[in-house]
């Protein structure tokens, strides 16, 4: 359960606690996971990314085959992310 199951709050900013699970398993540091969660939400504020909008930006920086590729990873929900499932999804690709 916990953060891993996408119980980041929506509202507020993230706790030390959900930082230090976000630092330890992304290639994130504090600031650019900040940077990260203050876009999500702003682009999501429902807290949730569906899985067309993920493809639709990743389509800007891939070919459509790969964005669909990287679209087919696991999720709690197959329609969309949450800020966790986002974070790790990119965090490989991102540095």
């Amino acid at each position: 359960m916990g953060i891993k199951t996408s119980h980041i709050s929506k509202t507020r900013e993230l706790s030390s606690d959900e930082l230090r699970v976000l630092r330890m398993d992304s290639k994130f540091s504090e600031k650019e996971i900040q940077e990260w969660y203050t876009g999500f939400m702003q682009d999501c504020p429902d807290g949730k990314l569906t899985r067309q909008k993920l493809i639709n930006e990743y389509l800007t920086f891939y070919q459509e085959e790969k964005a669909e590729l990287f679209c087919k990873d696991g999720t709690d929900d197959a329609a969309s992310l949450s800020f966790y499932e986002f974070l790790l999804a990119i965090s490989p690709h991102a540095q």
